[in-house]
């Protein structure tokens, strides 16, 4: 039963067909990530323009220059993620390089939604940001459940120590975001 546990979990990649499995897997996926993507990339471009356009434009305070900046570096993680993926593809044809991308890019989307987060606290508002982002993360994610699981609890663990350095002016909203931002990972981490 254990074996079986660590298995399903990608400890133990001593099954016979775990190579093909994961090929398999890789090829099936790799146009929906694409896909993913590029819908990331549209939605930062057009907030890049909604917040450049906006009366003082985007440095028009610290809280507009941070999400500017954080809509630049999501733009250009995600371009650098799939030109290296595209590269890759046609270079090599393992999958290993993949995961490893796919993995490195989810990380950075969920640590990305704990920095809006926290920038929203500042203007008094809630952590929907983290929670739709960790439920991107859990979605298209197509790396082993435990390596996800890390980035999950990393990235809440860390939005949770730095809830009190960004303070809410609505100062009941701080219990709400730490318990419903909680029990969000963990309804994922479940899964």
């Amino acid at each position: 039963m254990w074996s079986k546990v660590k298995n399903l979990l990608g400890f133990h990649t001593d099954m016979p067909d775990y190579d093909i499995i994961m090929t398999r897997i890789w090829h099936d996926t790799k146009m929906q990530h694409f896909v993913a993507h590029i819908v990331v990339l549209l939605s930062e471009i057009i907030m890049v323009i909604a917040i450049s356009v906006r009366p003082g434009g985007p440095f028009l305070n610290v809280r507009r220059t941070t999400y500017f900046f954080l809509y630049w570096s999501l733009i250009i993680v995600c371009v650098i993620t799939m030109l290296t993926q595209r590269w890759l593809n046609r270079k090599e044809k393992d999958y290993r390089h993949f995961y490893r991308l796919e993995l490195f890019f989810l990380a950075f989307f969920s640590f990305w939604g704990v920095g809006i987060s926290l920038n929203d606290q500042l203007g008094g508002n809630d952590v929907t940001v983290y929670t739709y982002t960790v439920l991107i993360v859990a979605f298209i994610s197509v790396v082993q459940p435990w390596k996800i699981g890390i980035v999950l609890l990393i990235s809440y663990l860390l939005l949770m120590l730095l809830f009190p350095f960004f303070p809410n002016p609505m100062d009941g909203q701080q219990f709400n975001n730490i318990i419903n931002s909680f029990f969000n990972c963990c309804k994922l981490l479940s899964f």
